[in-house]
């Protein structure tokens, strides 16, 4: 059995006693610790408000506990901690600057931000800690309260405890393709089968996740912080986080403070439009990233309890709505036509691993209407949660999952996708893609090419799909290189073709090819209306419909008997 750190502390320290706070050292160890707060502070706190992270070593110092930590090393044979009944007394002689790190650390959306995920359980020691001491300032319990609302708490450790070969996508991906593969063969549910409900059965209810030796209060609060965390998607945040600066370089340098006092709200409001006109009069931003600054401000305020900056604001409205006018809708990039698609890919080697690659990413995406960071990396990195990875597809052959030199004769891929906008129950997507006999772009069939090529590839489920031979995934700005090359060859503009062209392009041949709106809407997990905006009307699709409407004749029957008698 795997030791808790609880014991891993009280196995270090010796039987002197079950915590470090009960040896004889804890004066010494205060002493040690406000000596090192002032002498490693200033250092985080200038790597916090240069950086916004944590990339040296003073955790011990900025969130002193009962306890030691394990890595922390001695200086003079003494290490830190707070006893408890010295905790008062800390609190009269800590420097400034503890105050300065720890509200500079409470002013980011989540600690994973800041911290590394080792760190988190030191966070969560020192709240446990000093939500206990009476007659803490105010400004160290707002502390304790934002750092419990950035926590993600046990969300990973609550995954942990589940079946991790009942959770995992490929598990998933067989009970579906069960299901399927039975629905064809003309099998019912029957007893022990698929439920008829329509959720899928009764909902299995979790044991309660209660942490030993941590007060209720702390854990409620805990899981509060991590409900709202969790009102928005990871992605959403850091955006949000992005967009936020721009709010607080403004009042900075305006000499106001960060949030909106409520006080007045005709000056509030004004405050509002000015940085409107600002950012998107002055400095030419678009009115959409404009709106995200505003929700940016908006979830800073109501993270920090002082109410919805934007509730009531009608002239604000307005300078939006003008703002918008002002600088006209966005173009819109046109979508990708498969006759694009097959000159970007002649250009390619398909002998080549990194030429398959990428003709396989592009025939991907338009097919499965991938967003760029469901396949794509911006960055350095690929989104961890959300770029496809081998776990996510399978190859099947007749409805039945293949896998080693079976692969080869599957006829049908298909991918299962995380939660997005359109599946908030989290319960993730799927869709299917069969063979095309005699298309050189089958996707099939490019998929069993790569696999021949690097099985070894395809053996590895945390793999990224589309990993080109540097070891990197493939960066969306190639993508949209290998759109642009042949543009002109088809009388298209250069500019008007970006990574959303993959996406708009499979959407425009569903559309065109006759799919209805409900299969366009799954297939590219869309919950509004906005599928719009990514359609194109083709020429084709038209080519009969004045013709019908020429050669038509209808009766207005009923509804014309009740407008006479009514006349």
């Amino acid at each position: 059995m795997r030791a808790t750190r609880a014991e891993l502390v009280r196995a270090k320290l010796g039987p002197a006693g079950t915590a470090a706070s009960q040896a004889p050292g804890g004066e010494r160890a205060l002493e040690a610790l406000l000596a090192r707060q002032g002498d490693r502070l200033p250092g985080a706190l200038a790597e916090l408000v240069g950086g916004g992270k944590k990339t040296s070593h003073w955790m011990w110092y900025a969130f002193p506990t009962e306890a030691p930590g394990l890595s922390e090393p001695e200086v003079d044979g003494q290490r830190t901690w707070v006893a408890p009944r010295l905790a008062a007394d800390f609190l009269r002689r800590a420097a400034p600057v503890w105050k300065e790190v720890l509200e500079e650390v409470a002013a980011r959306d989540l600690l994973t931000d800041v911290f590394g995920a080792e760190d988190l359980p030191r966070v969560r020691s020192f709240v446990t800690l000093w939500s206990r001491v009476p007659g803490r300032p105010d400004w160290l319990s707002a502390v304790l309260g934002r750092l419990v609302c950035m926590d993600p708490g046990d969300l990973a450790r609550g995954r942990a405890r589940g079946s991790a070969a009942a959770t995992h996508p490929r598990s998933i991906l067989r009970v579906r393709l069960g299901a399927l593969s039975g629905a064809q063969r003309g099998r019912g549910g029957g007893a022990g089968g698929v439920s008829t409900r329509a959720g899928g059965g009764p909902r299995r209810v979790a044991p309660p996740r209660l942490e030993p030796g941590v007060p209720l209060d702390v854990q409620v609060r805990r899981k509060a912080g991590e409900l709202i965390a969790l009102s928005i998607a990871a992605s959403s945040a850091s955006t949000y986080a992005s967009a936020h600066k721009h709010w607080v370089r403004w009042r900075v340098d305006r000499g106001r403070p960060l949030h909106l006092s409520g006080r007045d709200p005709q000056a509030d409001e004004d405050e509002l439009i000015d940085f409107v006109a600002y950012k998107g009069g002055l400095w030419n931003y678009a009115h959409s990233s404009v709106r995200v600054m505003l929700y940016a401000v908006r979830r800073d305020h109501l993270l920090n309890r002082r109410g919805n900056p934007l509730a009531d604001r009608p002239l604000l409205a307005l300078a939006l709505k003008g703002l918008k006018r002002l600088q006209g809708g966005p173009r819109r990039k046109i979508p990708a036509s498969m006759e694009l698609l097959r000159l970007a890919i002649a250009r390619l080697d398909l002998e080549a691993w990194d030429g398959l690659v990428k003709a396989t990413a592009l025939i991907f995406m338009f097919v499965f209407l991938l967003r760029s960071r469901e396949a794509l990396r911006k960055g350095a990195e690929p989104d961890q949660e959300q770029c496809v990875r081998f776990f996510m597809i399978l190859m099947a052959k007749d409805g039945e999952e293949v896998t080693g030199d079976a692969v080869q004769a599957a006829d049908e891929v298909v991918l299962t996708l995380g939660k997005s906008k359109a599946d908030q129950d989290g319960q993730g997507s799927v869709a299917n893609a069969y063979v095309v006999e005699g298309e050189e772009l089958c996707l099939v069939g490019l998929l069993k090419k790569m696999h021949a090529k690097r099985p070894e590839h395809f053996a590895k489920g945390g793999n990224f799909l589309f990993t080109l031979d540097s070891g990197k995934v493939l960066h969306r700005d190639e993508v949209v290189r290998m759109l642009r090359e042949p543009a002109a060859e088809l009388g298209l503009p250069e500019e008007a073709l970006g990574v959303i062209s993959m996406r708009s392009g499979g959407a425009t041949a569903m559309w065109n090819v006759g799919a209805t709106v409900a299969q366009i809407q799954r297939r590219g997990r869309w919950a509004t209306d906005c599928w719009r905006v990514y359609v194109w009307e083709g020429r084709e699709r038209a080519r009969d419909l004045v013709g019908k409407m020429l050669s038509s004749s209808f009766s207005l029957m009923a509804s014309l008997a009740h407008y006479k008698r009514s006349a």
